[in-house]
């Protein structure tokens, strides 16, 4: 369901949404990004009365709220297609609805709203209405739901195996460990590439579901605190420059014998390439040969 809107306030978005519930009823959860009209208190407090969990996505994270994403992505590219004046978008946005709704998914093979109501809608009469094969024929819809739940589980078991190519490494930080946070460059006309890449250091101080954690600002100034979300993916362990290395330090420590002195077996040689843990390791010679015709260069 799209519903165009004056202005994004909180007074707004709390209409909006009480129309929705009066239509559909309350949701258990509900997932938005963090704009001013979702963080203020008065869309709190009315999440609270109705008994709604209010989930925040982190900052300049898109994939925490895919599909919204992708929803967004379609009606945008829908409507550049066929408004042709751009003041007259929200007319146009109950058609694309309309298109949206009776659309084929590649997945399930059906449309949202035959998903819903057991049919497909027709909104022409005419020839082609005696082609099609789908006229007059209802299927509960209990039985298409488990047709698409499960041609939906192997999508996304598809989707996931595709995406874990290319994962991120399975990071984890704990509460109190400090890090840093990747940020936006700030655009001041000239070129953006010696501005700091990261802010910090910050501190964690709750873990979160799905890679998430809270971070807040590790010395508090006169004005507030600093606190935000951020994805693992954009977190990087805080590391002073002369902070010595516990690695190496031990390896040191290892070699050395019961006098301080370094143990001989560090100054022995280390064995020939070819000979690396105990196994041949075949490596390819470049041998030099002569001209087939050597009397032409001499």
């Amino acid at each position: 369901m799209f519903v165009a809107v004056k202005d994004t306030s909180t007074n707004g978005t709390i209409d909006n949404l009480t129309t929705l519930v009066q239509m559909f009823g309350l949701p258990n959860r509900l997932v938005t990004d963090k704009g001013t009209c979702f963080t203020a208190r008065k869309f709190e407090e009315f999440c609270e009365e109705k008994g709604v969990h209010h989930t925040l996505t982190s900052t300049r994270r898109p994939q925490a709220n895919g599909q919204v994403e992708r929803t967004n992505s379609i009606v945008l590219s829908m409507l550049v297609a066929q408004v042709t004046k751009e003041d007259e978008w929200d007319q146009w946005l109950p058609v694309v609805q309309m298109q949206i709704n009776n659309s084929e998914s590649k997945v399930t093979q059906r449309t949202t709203f035959e998903l819903l109501h057991g049919y497909r809608p027709r909104f022409r009469l005419g020839k082609t209405r005696e082609l099609s094969e789908t006229v007059d024929t209802w299927t509960c819809p209990n039985e298409l739901w488990e047709e698409a739940r499960e041609a939906s589980e192997r999508s996304k078991a598809k989707m996931k195996e595709d995406y874990d190519l290319h994962r991120h490494n399975n990071t984890k930080y704990t509460v109190g460990e400090i890090v840093v946070m990747t940020t936006v460059p700030t655009h001041t006309g000239q070129s953006t590439k010696l501005q700091n890449k990261y802010r910090g250091p910050l501190t964690i101080t709750e873990v979160l579901p799905g890679d998430v954690y809270r971070v807040a600002q590790l010395q508090e100034d006169e004005k507030r605190r600093f606190t935000t979300t951020a994805h693992v993916s954009q977190l990087k362990s805080w590391r002073l420059e002369d902070e010595p290395d516990e690695a190496s330090d031990t390896s040191e420590e290892e070699g050395r014998g019961p006098n301080g002195e370094t143990s001989c077996e560090d100054d022995a040689d280390p064995p020939p390439e070819h000979q690396k843990n105990g196994k041949e390791v075949r490596r390819s010679v470049r041998v030099r040969k002569k001209p087939t015709r050597l009397d032409d260069y001499v």
